[in-house]
């Protein structure tokens, strides 16, 4: 497991560090230190409306009017902060994918078209599926997943480190509990559903662009299948390539 850790992080890096190194590196990097930023800014904001929403409890129950009020103000203060922050990261993070998709398919689109690469891969011994379906739609993947995932342990990791200090005020024992918790639920995730999943979303890919590419055959060679009479073996073999997609579905 671990050897195949490495050689996926190896792969990956391979493909990703193209765009962190390249001419726009700076403006990456740059981009990407302003999401963590406003990362940072929202989860510190999260824990002082969550403090604040048991404050607004208490008030109420002890009927304390003038704290009640002194808290709304906060309250909607912290609010009115939170929304343009947590706006402002959802929309640097997507504008950064997006870069990185633009500029990654810029790249493999020169690479598909260089020395007739586009032609050999027809007759490559890796018979490589569906290129045009890897450029379109496995770059966005890859470049949206990636940047989702890389900010989502930011994310938890930021979030473990403020609701820390809440959670130990009420209880040392629950933060362990809950850490057990999270590690055994994640390992057991991993494990058991980690490796399945990822085969299966890969004949996902597979098996759509196999179906996409089957229609896009009928209408590029309408014609001929209209000269033969191929209409009916045509049909089957559409069906067959969503049968295909259906099946991989329900396994999902």
């Amino acid at each position: 497991m671990q050897r195949f850790n490495l050689t996926v992080f190896s792969q990956f890096w391979t493909i990703a560090k193209s765009y962190w190194s390249s001419d726009e590196k700076w403006r990456a990097r740059g981009l990407l230190l302003a999401v963590i930023l406003l990362s940072l800014g929202y989860t510190g904001l999260s824990v002082l409306l969550n403090n604040k929403r048991g404050v607004l409890i208490s008030s109420l129950s002890a009927h304390d009017e003038a704290r009640f009020w002194q808290t709304i103000l906060v309250f909607t203060g912290a609010l009115v902060v939170y929304a343009p922050l947590y706006a402002g990261y959802v929309y640097l993070r997507d504008r950064l994918g997006v870069e990185w998709r633009q500029w990654l398919t810029n790249d493999f689109l020169d690479r598909y078209f260089q020395n007739r690469a586009f032609y050999h891969l027809n007759y490559a011994e890796a018979n490589i599926d569906n290129p045009d379906q890897r450029i379109a739609e496995d770059i966005k993947s890859f470049t949206h997943e990636s940047l989702t995932f890389l900010l989502a342990i930011v994310d938890s990791l930021l979030a473990v480190i403020a609701f820390t200090s809440v959670l130990w005020s009420i209880s040392a024992q629950l933060i362990l509990f809950l850490v057990i918790y999270a590690l055994i639920g994640t390992l057991t995730t991993v494990g058991v559903f980690g490796q399945p999943l990822m085969r299966l979303n890969f004949e996902r890919l597979k098996t759509e662009a196999d179906f996409r590419f089957s229609l896009v055959r009928v209408r590029e060679n309408a014609e001929s299948i209209a000269f033969y009479q191929g209409e009916q073996y045509e049909c089957d073999r559409i069906k067959g390539r969503f049968s295909a997609v259906f099946d991989n579905f329900k396994r999902l």
